[in-house]
């Protein structure tokens, strides 16, 4: 949540060019009203972190280039009206992306069809936003545009439910256990243990990689086997989320044909093969671009 960040938290962030990624739901009024619920700072304190973050990066001799700054925005019955005010709110603290928080950080309290169109209509402001020389990308499209148009990978779509847990990412607690993901974890305190893979001072990663959970996790995300992903024309590009699953349809390997997730992953996809295909010349070298900045430099070892 950035809400205790210190100074010498930034020196050191900034020294190892870490990829920060916080919660920031827009304007104040939007942001403070729905913040307890999905575990974020108190505007003020946010926009003062984010502040300090973005001058201590720019300030850096590697600062540019590269996506240091993310926040996601959790959707609400009140974000589509505020479409616009939440993009602006993203520029004016200087974020490098804007992802969107998966149906399930909102619970019952959105409607599904609300959900959806404020997905759309939140791609194409930022879009629009970008045409007009903002610097804001955002995280979902990028990556899907990177996957379509370059045949490369550049990350999980959402850092929270990455595709291949137990295999992509690990989830370590300050406890020392392992779990899948954050949401593995945030699943095995509600009691499925299934998501708890090791212990640090106990697990060498050929037993983390080999445990029966992330082998049946790995079975699970192989979306070939699904009845409506097998034929869908996303297929190469999508991805599942067993914990996902296991949380809103009490099975690992889900039903994609009744899934909100499906859903929202459509839009998704929708939204970057309608600009691939149909989008304007501007609109092309916008995805175009955001495509070939790095995600995933941070994790990545040089000799």
């Amino acid at each position: 949540s950035l809400e205790n960040l210190q100074a010498h938290h930034i020196d050191y962030l900034v020294e190892k060019k870490v990829y920060i990624s916080t919660i920031l739901n827009g304007p104040q009024t939007l942001h403070d009203g729905t913040r307890t619920q999905s575990g974020a700072a108190p505007f003020p304190q946010l926009q003062r972190a984010l502040k300090s973050l973005r001058d201590a990066y720019d300030a850096a001799e590697h600062g540019s280039g590269y996506n240091y700054i993310g926040a996601s925005v959790c959707i609400t019955n009140d974000s589509l009206a505020d479409v616009q005010s939440i993009v602006r709110t993203y520029l004016a603290l200087g974020v490098d992306t804007i992802g969107i928080k998966t149906p399930s950080s909102l619970d019952s309290r959105v409607e599904p069809t609300t959900y959806l169109k404020t997905c759309e209509a939140l791609l194409n402001a930022i879009l629009e936003a970008a045409i007009q020389g903002g610097s804001l990308i955002s995280r979902e499209a990028a990556i899907i545009a990177t996957r379509a148009l370059n045949k490369n990978d550049a990350g999980p779509l959402f850092p929270d439910y990455p595709a291949g847990p137990g295999v992509e990412s690990f989830c370590i607690e300050p406890t020392g256990q392992i779990c899948t993901s954050e949401a593995g974890r945030q699943a095995c305190k509600m009691g499925s243990d299934i998501f708890h893979i090791g212990h640090v001072s106990q697990s060498s990663y050929e037993e983390l990689v080999e445990h029966d959970g992330v082998r049946t996790m790995a079975l699970a995300s192989v979306l070939e086997g699904q009845p409506g992903c097998v034929n869908c024309a996303y297929l190469p590009y999508c991805g599942v989320s067993p914990e996902y699953n296991l949380a809103h349809q009490s099975s690992l390997f889900g039903r994609m044909l009744e899934s909100d997730w499906c859903q929202f992953m459509q839009v998704l996809h929708t939204f970057v093969f309608r600009v691939i295909k149909g989008g304007t010349e501007r609109q092309k070298q916008t995805l175009n671009a955001w495509s070939r900045r790095r995600f995933d430099h941070h994790f990545i070892l040089e000799d």
